[in-house]
């Protein structure tokens, strides 16, 4: 069969469209399908409504947690920057200059000994004294 034939064999009564693009779909296709079946582009990239559909729909959603999450991959580039040049025992000088902004940490907690502890991604920030902190790696899932 050529695809002439196969138009001719599809109807659309039931007026079913593609969530997407707003394209019929045939009765003669599957209950569950709501979206145009993916096609090979003349570009050679494959073009699929279901995949198109929910990454405008994660557009809408996801701005305000993307701001975060760069904001907390920035400090940690910086922390580690930080560690390679000036180790795991630093200032709050050196904290200010390499631009960690320790009142946005992921978690802050208070140790049994007095000391605050700021938890980010991969590293921990211990307060060992009023300008004296350590930087530790804490292996926790935040």
């Amino acid at each position: 069969m050529n695809d002439q034939d196969l138009k001719s064999y599809y109807t659309y009564y039931l007026n079913r469209k593609c969530l997407f693009c707003h394209k019929p779909i045939a009765d003669q296709e599957h209950a569950s399908l709501k979206y145009c079946r993916w096609k090979i582009l003349p570009n050679g990239t494959v073009g699929c409504c279901k995949d198109d559909f929910y990454i405008a729909k994660r557009k809408i959603v996801n701005p305000p947690y993307n701001s975060i999450a760069q904001h907390h991959k920035l400090m940690h580039e910086r922390i580690e920057e930080l560690l390679k040049v000036k180790g795991d025992t630093v200032t709050l000088e050196d904290i200010n200059r390499y631009g960690i902004i320790l009142q946005k940490a992921v978690e802050i907690r208070n140790n049994g000994n007095g000391s605050t502890v700021l938890f980010f991604v991969e590293y921990s920030i211990i307060k060992i004294s009023n300008n004296q902190f350590n930087i530790k790696r804490h292996g926790l899932i935040l």
